[in-house]
């Protein structure tokens, strides 16, 4: 029971630094999707102005 006790304020240390994590991982994927679909569109538009 004391080593529970004695893990419990290290977790909660750990959990903002989990939540940062998380916040840039899906801000990442977010960007990540956004640059690719923007890619796509203009390489659609390219082929338009090739033709």
């Amino acid at each position: 029971m004391t080593l529970l006790l004695d893990v419990a304020p290290a977790i909660f240390l750990f959990i903002p630094f989990i939540v940062i994590a998380l916040v840039i991982i899906a801000v990442g994927a977010g960007v990540f999707f956004l640059v690719r679909a923007i890619m796509r569109k203009n390489a659609e538009k390219a082929k338009e102005a090739e033709r």
